[in-house]
């Protein structure tokens, strides 16, 4: 997905069972160009589903209404760098 478009990241779960969400817009952003690079590499429909793991966080991605729930194990490189960009850290 190219152009614009809300590219939003929400982590729960872990120790704490802290929330975090992040959100951008792209084309209006200064991630987007790395943000979309990702998203060029990341199928969303064809992502592995695992049993929770206890204290682990779960990622909610949403890309243009598109979204996928990631146990954090599953994680690809890609899905790992989309939600250190969106979440800030």
């Amino acid at each position: 997905m190219t152009g614009s478009g809300r590219v939003a990241v929400t982590r729960t779960g872990g120790f704490a069972g802290i929330r975090k969400h992040g959100e951008l817009t792209l084309g209006e952003d200064p991630r987007t160009s790395e943000v979309e690079s990702l998203l060029g590499r990341i199928d969303l429909s064809a992502l592995p589903a695992h049993d929770p793991k206890p204290d682990r966080f779960v990622y909610t991605f949403n890309v243009a209404g598109t979204e996928a729930v990631v146990r954090e194990q599953d994680l690809t490189p890609e899905l790992h760098q989309l939600s250190r960009l969106v979440l800030g850290g």
